[in-house]
């Protein structure tokens, strides 16, 4: 029998999957001889047993066969072959050149925002070959977590800053987790192992506003929310609406804490009720900034 040469192209640790070739020629094959196998370094996939040097095996004895390629450039495995006949004639040898590309690694990322905060981060980089997109195979996330931003979904050929612009909004008292799964894939279309990016969500505090009248001229004695969540609070905004200020008064930037605003005073001289506005905003213990409330 006379049987061409063969090439295939697989991925790192994927089945070879390949069928000998049968003869060119009337005299058909019906085994092969196993004359060498040149693997250049690359060894069997774990858990895998590869074919040897040796007698009789059939057409589709290699289609289990695969090799871990753990370098940054595709490697050529080469098998010698002899085929022979139903007579026991044996052939020319052939060669079956399987071409093992890699596959990315990325290593397991770890992050940790405020609720609401988007991640700001990419997908990690392949410590070998290049991940030219990712496919996210599942997203998990603790109770009591939403996606706010960036639709964080699973799905495939996502590229690396997708990531970054997803957000998630913590509605308990504590920090909670979201656990991406996800799988590189190089430019070749090898998958790499999965990796997983487990994002820790801190809580941001919230609080209601809070109205009070007081007389001109005496402090306001407003207390603002005294939570051990809560670390302390920046003032972002005070519209005083025209009136005079006590000369110990609280200023826009402050980071007071709960009581911090209770000695300041106006001063009114008009005939009218004049409002006075505080934005302020809470922090928690975790550094993570609410959403603003006012103090009218």
């Amino acid at each position: 029998p006379v049987v061409a040469d063969q090439e295939e192209t697989v991925c790192s640790d994927e089945a070879i999957g390949v069928t000998l070739n049968q003869s060119t020629t009337t005299s058909i094959s019906v085994a092969y001889i196993i004359k060498d196998i040149d693997s250049n370094g690359l060894s069997a996939t774990s858990v895998v047993t590869n074919a040897i040097v040796g007698n009789n095996y059939s057409s589709d004895g290699l289609k289990d066969d695969s090799y871990s390629n753990n370098s940054n450039n595709p490697v050529d495995v080469v098998y010698t072959i002899v085929p022979v006949s139903a007579q026991g004639v044996a052939g020319e040898e052939f060669t079956l050149t399987v071409t093992v590309n890699p596959a990315p690694k990325v290593t397991n990322q770890e992050i940790e925002v405020c609720s609401g905060e988007e991640l700001g981060i990419d997908f990690g980089a392949s410590t070998g070959i290049n991940a030219s997109t990712y496919n996210i195979t599942a997203l998990n996330l603790d109770a009591g977590l939403i996606v706010n931003s960036g639709g964080a979904s699973e799905g495939v050929d996502f590229l690396p800053s997708d990531l970054s612009d997803d957000s998630f909004i913590n509605e308990t008292g504590a920090p909670v987790n979201v656990v991406y799964t996800v799988v590189p894939v190089s430019s070749a279309g090898c998958e790499g192992a999965p990796f997983t990016v487990t994002v820790t969500v801190n809580p941001a505090p919230v609080v209601a506003d809070i109205e009070k009248t007081v007389n001109s001229g005496i402090p306001i004695g407003v207390d603002l929310v005294e939570d051990p969540s809560i670390s302390s609070y920046i003032i972002d905004d005070i519209n005083t609406n025209g009136l005079a200020t006590g000369s110990n008064n609280s200023s826009n930037n402050d980071v007071i804490l709960f009581d911090g605003i209770s000695n300041d005073s106006y001063t009114n001289l008009s005939s009218s009720v004049v409002d006075v506005i505080y934005t302020i905003i809470p922090v928690s213990n975790f550094y993570c900034k609410g959403e603003a409330f006012t103090v009218t």
